[in-house]
């Protein structure tokens, strides 16, 4: 049987005073490995957040500027009718929020222009709408664009580079004259507006 002398441990031995600050080293290393760890963690984790906050506030403060540029637009807007003194009636019809409102510089290459606006309380993504000609012969695609409520985007028949408010079709030579019927559709091919140019 063993009694408690046997079981008695020589702390003077270097041996045993080897291993048990090995075992007391090893277990402070892997105390402040995991304390690091979880601290590295944490700032990740962090700076993850911080980056997401400053990526969405971004994102804010440029659909705020894309919204002010859309709608400074709107607000200079003198339709063409007004200064020819022609009466807008059945100039164009509207199935939604978003219209085209009117066509400028009919017939010249350098100013022809559509321009669509979005009524107040109406924000919409325009990706995929067309633009087309009442034939279907000639067709625009917008590209990923939100058009903000109150503000107007200008598709522009010649080739430029496009801006939040300023779209460029790239076409050669002028699209409409008098008497053109232009038909905005949604990207599910659903009529939004037809304008007849004047």
């Amino acid at each position: 049987m063993l009694e408690m002398e046997d079981l008695k441990i020589n702390f003077k031995h270097p041996t045993v005073i080897g291993a048990i600050i090995g075992a007391i080293t090893t277990a402070l290393f892997a105390l402040i490995t995991t304390l690091i760890t979880n601290q590295n963690r944490i700032n990740v984790a962090n700076l993850q957040i911080e980056s997401e906050q400053k990526i969405h506030q971004t994102q804010i403060a440029n659909e705020q500027y894309i919204a002010q540029q859309q709608r400074e637009l709107a607000n200079n807007i003198k339709p063409s009718y007004l200064e020819e003194n022609l009466q807008p009636e059945n100039t164009f019809e509207s199935f939604g929020a978003v219209k085209i409102i009117d066509v400028f510089g009919v017939g010249y290459l350098s100013e022809e222009r559509i321009m669509i606006v979005a009524d107040e309380g109406a924000q919409t993504n325009i990706n995929k709408w067309t633009i087309s000609s009442g034939n279907k012969l000639y067709s625009y695609i917008f590209p990923n664009l939100t058009l903000f409520e109150g503000g107007a985007v200008e598709l522009y028949t010649k080739k430029g580079d496009d801006t939040v408010v300023s779209l460029y079709w790239g076409r050669n030579g002028p699209m409409w004259q008098s008497g053109d019927e232009i038909i905005l559709a949604d990207n599910n091919g659903v009529t939004r507006s037809i304008y007849i140019v004047p």
